[in-house]
């Protein structure tokens, strides 16, 4: 029989990254078509088609509020976990349009079933946006509304795409891609703009008409006829449609605006004739709606509703309308207000507004005194500015939204120029912080924004509106300062930085609680006044970059549109630190040859640009950080420019002589470095050219540790650094005892030794002199006492002679050798075989050796799986047997999970298995900075039967054979194999149904089952020279090991046994 390996072929890739806020950047991976989606089955049902009515809106579409209120969230707006509803807003907060967010690939639902016998119609709103933002409609038969999550350009039935900035459409049928009016495929469109809450998205007014038997499907687009199609009324079962918002890509804005249908609104204005100078103004204004017009009216400056006359005022042609000139420049100055709103009305009472700029002096503009100022010290005269206007008139004044009182500011005219003075007084009384105020004339306002600096080299914080959590800037006495932003905060620097010089800063994260998004905004702004408003949106007076701490995304707008996935740089030991390097610029703007803007994260380059340099930042630059976590809590330098250390990937050997050497940066001088109450004397250390050693004559006096941790004392501050301390176990030195009524004793172990300290591995805490014994004949023993729960402890025992270790075991094994570490004992033992039926979770005595020739074999017969996987698509994935190996010495386990794969019905009950390792805490395990990702593999095999299971190591690496035909492979970090505790547990009860299996630690030969149309093809056998078939431990899989340990990373894999040619 040949064996299988494992090829890794990649089921899916789905990435995507977060956003929310005003001016929102989506920060996502670009959807390729039949990408991401292709892997997930189309039949899976979609939560959102059987949801209440009660979790749509107005406008028909499934809601937020809905969403988060679900307790499982899988399988709702994606079959992918990771893609979630990003953000929504309801038709009632934002004039009547209902405003959706999701990840790349998200599908939100509309409710509503619309009949194809008649017109369908409605607006969509796009924010102009950069990358592969497009908004994929899907017009699905509501008869089969339940498959909405397999929905994509390649299957579906009827949708239209726009891009990412509105400008263009495409159309499908039967997933097929149609030829439209003109003959192209892709449409161009006119890009009309209308203001919806505060954005200012491109809208366009759909409508569908689709055809009868002998007619074709006209589809419309801003009232312009775009295809013709052969897709028919009768193409739809229920005769009915609902309609599925597609997220096809990430993009440069996550939202899209809808309309209810059958809307009454404006289809194009005259956006470009605003804003209007009454006197002598000479357009007529023509207005396109998607209905007759019976009457229109104004509200005038005195507040007084004015009806135009028909064919005096205006004019009407279908659903066009015109507004003459003379309606406009007739009336006397001042007769309109600045924001004036025409108000058309049809015969059934429906309206929609088109809202007007009139003037009746030129806009108000800035002479060269304008525009903003900053103010670090207290004034000693007024602070004015100029503003060109032709008109004297009483003028107002707002400062940040609110009316600036009158005593606090003068505007006075003369020679078409106002002049504003902001009283000193009331400037000096300002805190820290930015102040935007607006004078406000007949002819428009202008804004002038004034940065009150109070601050200095410190963090300032600028208060999100609604926080989730308290947010807070703590400054501390060692140098450091302590920051906690809630979703929509910002924080910022208080100093003004030099970008002509590396800028190095550090973070040391202790919360990222996802929230809206998952992701902190980092930006260089050129300008102060912007550092209590600036977002994650990209401009010329900034440099900005995304940085999702959760999974090491990075992404900066314009720059790095795509989301950059780099988690193996994330430092595990300590802060993260960041290098941002500006290139330096010509005279005319353009980055210098040979120069590029860099950042670099933990020493490593994540991207660079000759695309932004030192020009837009030549009065130097301001640090802000703007957040759209929930929480985000970090420590940073309080001072920028303060020296910070790079400790990514400092690792450390114990015992060795070795130096450490650690990389600091705008530290000039190291006074003092101390490890927990050591202080280090002058000759353990050194510091030169931006370096740290620390010498190896010292490093040898540390005996054990799990994470060293110095303080080092730079330039005044507090520096910590963080090494990862590694301890060589060597068998001849470690030893296992089993508790009993005195503790665990370790008799005569330590003979002719001195143990000067026992430590805890799980919390590297010392042992107290009460907590354990050491006699004179070399006995250790553990007080009982110390054993508060049952379970394996693993201790450090520092000695005149090294580092030994002492490992007890607190468990109650009964005659056979197993303990049942449950409260329930549903297993029963005889004849070398433990038999199960229901939850269990036993554990045996006698340890297990997977460095022994030819490792492991165990024979599992399982005869019920109370649940089932499908493919990692649907069913439970809560029911599986496993086997487990705890490594007591660094506190990993390495587990099996075998699950039933496939419907209870098709009585196939394939395989599925995941193989995993996880460190004393539950987390991850590392090689080197790389996490060990899980191998899920499944099979076309039937788990229901006797099965054999291998385990066996070569190369470090772990090779698990199935039934001497299947073999996987997992890494294995730093796990010691010699020793390790053997486990068996099964999931619990499900619905009253038991899961069944008998487990021996003896092998047996595996039982095959039959099944119809396949047979071995045994022309294909691979066999040694006696006969046996080739496994982990053969010629052909040592060579396929380190292969296998690459390629499987991170990749869900398909591996199916090969079928005779019948």
């Amino acid at each position: 029989m040949k064996k299988k390996k494992l090829a890794a072929g990649l089921l899916c890739l789905t990435l995507a990254i977060s956003a929310f806020g005003a001016g929102a950047m989506f920060a996502g991976v670009p959807s390729m078509p039949g990408s991401a989606v292709e892997a997930y089955a189309e039949t899976v049902t979609g939560k959102q088609a059987a949801a209440s009515a009660s979790a749509f809106d107005s406008n028909g579409w499934f809601t937020q509020d809905a969403y988060n209120a679900m307790a499982d969230k899988t399988n709702t707006v994606s079959t992918d976990p990771n893609v979630a509803y990003l953000a929504y807003l309801k038709p009632e907060v934002i004039g009547g349009y209902s405003m959706l967010a999701s990840f790349a690939n998200g599908k939100i639902i509309n409710n509503k079933q619309l009949s194809v016998a008649d017109e369908i119609s409605f607006e969509i709103g796009i924010v102009e946006g950069t990358g592969h933002g497009n908004r994929f409609i899907h017009f699905m038969d509501s008869a089969s509304i339940g498959e909405y999550l397999g929905v994509k350009e390649t299957n579906t039935k009827f949708g239209i795409m726009f891009d990412c900035d509105g400008a263009k459409a495409e159309i499908y049928v039967n997933g097929e891609k149609q030829t439209l009016t003109g003959g192209v495929n892709v449409k161009t469109l006119e890009k009309n703009k209308k203001a919806i809450w505060e954005k200012m998205p491109v809208v366009h007014f759909v409508s569908v008409k689709f055809g009868s038997d002998t007619e074709k499907t006209k589809v419309y687009i801003d009232s312009e006829l775009v295809a013709e199609l052969d897709i028919k009324q009768s193409d739809f079962e229920s005769g009915k449609v609902q309609l599925v918002s597609d997220f096809w890509g990430g993009g440069g804005d996550p939202w899209v605006f809808f309309s209810a249908f059958d809307p009454f609104t404006v289809i194009k204005a005259p956006v470009a004739q605003n804003p209007i100078i009454a006197n002598g103004f000479d357009k007529d204004i023509v207005v396109e709606l998607t209905k007759p017009v019976t009457e229109i009216s104004v509200e005038n400056a005195a507040d007084t509703k004015v009806t135009l006359e028909k064919d005096i005022d205006y004019t009407v042609s279908g659903n066009m309308v015109t507004i003459k000139k003379e309606f406009i420049a007739g009336k006397p100055i001042n007769y309109f207000k600045a924001d004036t709103q025409l108000i058309f009305e049809t015969a059934d009472s429906r309206t929609a507004s088109l809202a007007l700029n009139i003037l009746y002096y030129d806009p108000p503009v800035y002479t060269q005194s304008g525009g903003s100022a900053v103010v670090a010290e207290a004034l000693t005269k007024d602070l004015t500015f100029e503003v060109g206007y032709t008109h004297e008139e009483a003028y107002t004044m707002k400062v940040n939204g609110a009316a600036l009182a009158a005593e606090n500011f003068t505007a006075t005219w003369a020679n078409n120029k106002i002049t504003v003075a902001l009283k000193k007084e009331y400037i000096n009384a300002l805190t820290q912080g930015a102040y935007t105020f607006e004078l406000t004339t007949l002819a428009g306002k202008v804004e002038y924004s004034v940065y009150r600096k109070t601050a200095a080299n410190e963090w300032v914080l600028v208060d999100a509106e609604k926080p989730v959590v308290e947010e807070k800037v703590e400054k501390n006495a060692n140098g450091s300062t302590k920051i906690t932003l809630s979703t929509l905060g910002r924080a910022y620097y208080s100093e003004k930085i030099d970008v002509t010089k590396p800028i190095y800063f550090e973070m040391d994260i202790e919360t990222a609680k996802t929230g809206a998004a998952d992701w902190l905004a980092v930006s260089l702004l050129n300008n102060a006044t912007l550092l209590s408003s600036f977002s994650e949106a990209n401009g010329k007076d900034r440099f900005t970059f995304l940085y999702g701490h959760n999974k090491g995304e990075f992404q900066s707008p314009s720059i790095l549109p795509n989301a950059l996935f780099k988690p193996e740089y994330i430092n595990k030991n300590g802060p993260q630190l960041f290098k941002l390097v500006i290139a330096e610029a010509n005279e005319d703007g353009t980055t210098k040859a040979g120069q590029m803007t860099a950042l670099y994260f933990n020493g490593y380059k994540i991207f660079e640009t000759d695309k932004q340099n030192q020009a837009a930042f030549k009065n130097g630059a301001y640090l802000g950080f703007f957040s759209s976590l929930a929480q985000f809590t970090f420590t940073t330098r309080t001072d920028v420019t303060s020296p910070v250390a790079n400790t990514y990937g400092l690792e450390y050997t114990l015992g060795t002589d070795e130096n450490l050497s650690v990389p600091m940066y705008n530290a000039t001088s190291v006074s003092a470095v101390k490890y927990g109450d050591t202080v280090l004397a002058a000759k353990d250390y050194t510091f030169a050219e931006g370096t740290l050693t620390i010498k190896g004559s010292f490093l040898k006096t540390i005996a054990y540790d799990d994470m060293m941790t110095f303080v080092v004392t730079a330039d005044g501050v507090e520096v910590k650094i963080n090494v990862k301390a590694l301890s060589e176990v060597d068998p001849e030195k470690s030893f296992v005892a089993y508790t009993g009524a005195d503790g665990a004793k370790f008799d005569k172990k330590f003979a002719g030794k001195t143990v000067e300290k026992v430590l805890d591995t799980k919390t590297s805490a010392a042992l107290t002199q009460e907590q354990y014994s050491f006699s004179a004949d070399g006995t250790l023993t553990i007080a009982k006492a110390y054993f508060t729960t049952t379970g394996t402890y693993s201790f450090a025992v520092v000695t005149d002679d090294g580092l030994y270790f002492a490992v007890a075991v607190n468990y109650e094994y009964d005659a056979n050798g197993l303990a049942n570490r449950m409260e329930a004992n549903n297993g029963s033992w005889a004849a070398d075989t433990l038999t199960v039926s229901g939850e269990s979770d036993y554990l045996f005595k006698d340890f297990v050796d997977l460095t022994q020739e030819g490792g492991v074999s165990y024979t599992l017969d399982i005869s019920k799986i109370n649940g089932y996987y499908k493919s990692g698509l649907d069913g439970s994935k809560n029911a599986y047997i496993a086997l487990s190996f705890y490594d007591m010495f660094s506190g990993n386990t390495i587990m099996l999970k075998l699950y039933a794969n496939d419907t209870e019905e098709s009585g196939a009950q394939m395989a599925y298995v995941e193989l995993l390792i996880r460190d004393k805490n539950n987390k991850p395990v590392y090689m080197g900075n790389t996490a060990i990702e899980d191998e899920k593999n499944y099979f076309d095999e039937s788990i229901m039967t006797k099965n054999v299971l291998t385990f066996s190591v070569e190369n470090n690496a772990l090779c698990v054979e199935l039934n001497g035909d299947y073999s996987m492979y997992l890494d294995l970090g730093d796990t010691v194999l010699t020793t390790l505790q053997l486990s068996v547990a099964s999931t619990a009860d499900i619905e009253g149904v038991k899961n069944e299996f008998a487990f021996s630690t003896k092998a047996e030969a595996p039982v095959e089952p039959e099944k119809p149309g396949t047979s071995e093809n045994s022309s294909g056998s691979e066999k040694t020279e006696s006969g046996a078939s080739k496994g982990c431990g053969s010629t052909v899989a040592s060579s396929a090991i380190l292969a296998a340990g690459t390629l499987l990373a991170s990749a869900a894999v398909v591996c199916k046994k090969k079928k005779s040619d019948k």
